[in-house]
Order: C-alpha cells, then structure tokens, then sequence
C-alpha cells in the first residue's frame, strides 16, 4: 500500500518561515533504502511538507524525522 500525506505548518511570520526553511534545508529528504521521501513547498506564510512512503512504517520514520526537527525548532524558541 502507498501513502501520501501533506502537512501544513501555518507561521505567523515570514522570519519564521525563513527560519524553518533553512533549518530543514541540509536535511534528506529520503530514507536511505528509498522507501519514503518528503518535499517542502511556501505557499505565503506556510510550509507545506508533501510525503510519500511506500509502507506504514517508512511514513511513520520521515513523519518521526520532521516533527523531531520542529519540536526542537519550538524548543530552542523559548530558550530565546
């Protein structure tokens, strides 16, 4: 079974979204065994992560692999 997902990110800012962009930038965008990959679109103000896996669990890794990375965006937020 394939999956397709999109995710959408709604920043209040353009820094903000700069900031994400950058931020996901030197990431991959693939799992090493090809199973999944995700790409990143800015429509104004939002980001918007598009998906694709090939299984339920290749989806949950890059799932699992983006809200890492946003979770210690908001992390590091607070801090300054």
């Amino acid at each position: 079974m394939k999956y397709t997902l999109s995710l959408k990110t709604e920043c209040v800012k353009e820094a903000e979204t700069e900031k994400l962009l950058k931020l996901f930038a030197p990431e991959d965008k693939e799992l090493s065994n090809s199973r999944a990959k995700y790409s990143i679109e800015k429509n104004n103000l939002d980001l918007i992560f598009k998906v694709e896996a090939q299984d339920a669990v290749a989806l949950r890794a890059v799932l699992t692999s983006i809200t890492k990375t946003l979770d210690i965006y908001e992390q590091i937020k607070k801090l300054i």
